[in-house]
């Protein structure tokens, strides 16, 4: 729909995190606790257990003001950083010294041992979690998928 804005949610559990990262084709938010800082990292179905992981600079009104942020906007625009393969978190060599490789590293270090991350908070943007369609129903945001990706998914396992 033109001109509506998807609802923001926030996963609670490490469980909910794990499941939306996995979808297929997600995007989440992760916001420090400490900066109110955040990044955006799309997580991207590789096939045979793999995942490859982009990040995306999103700055919030506040954050644009910041004369500091100029020079990171090209190095967060849709950078592949790295990989997730059988549960092991493989970095681009190429990307070792950027912020978010580091922020996303930390990150996967709680969540590939199902724990939950305390100093952040952890958002999807009301998206599907494959497809990227916007989620119109409650219970399709919540659940972070849509009803035919869902039926899909299911069957996948199956």
């Amino acid at each position: 729909m033109i001109g509506t804005t998807a609802p923001i949610v926030k996963l609670e559990t490490c469980r909910a995190i794990r499941e939306y990262m996995f979808g297929g084709s997600a995007k989440i938010t992760v916001v420090s606790n400490k900066t109110n800082l955040d990044l955006v990292f799309k997580i991207k179905d590789a096939g045979k257990n793999r995942f490859w992981v982009y990040v995306r600079y999103e700055a919030t009104p506040k954050q644009k003001k910041r004369k500091s942020d100029k020079p990171y906007k090209k190095e967060y625009k849709g950078k592949y950083i790295g990989t997730i393969i059988n549960n092991k978190w493989f970095p681009n060599a190429a990307t070792l010294h950027y912020v978010s490789q580091r922020a996303f590293a930390w990150l996967w270090s709680f969540l590939k041992d199902h724990r939950m991350p305390t100093k952040c908070i952890i958002y999807h943007k009301g998206t599907c979690r494959r497809c990227e369609a916007d989620l119109t129903s409650p219970k399709s945001i919540l659940k972070g998928i849509g009803p035919c990706c869902e039926k899909l998914v299911k069957e996948r396992l199956l």
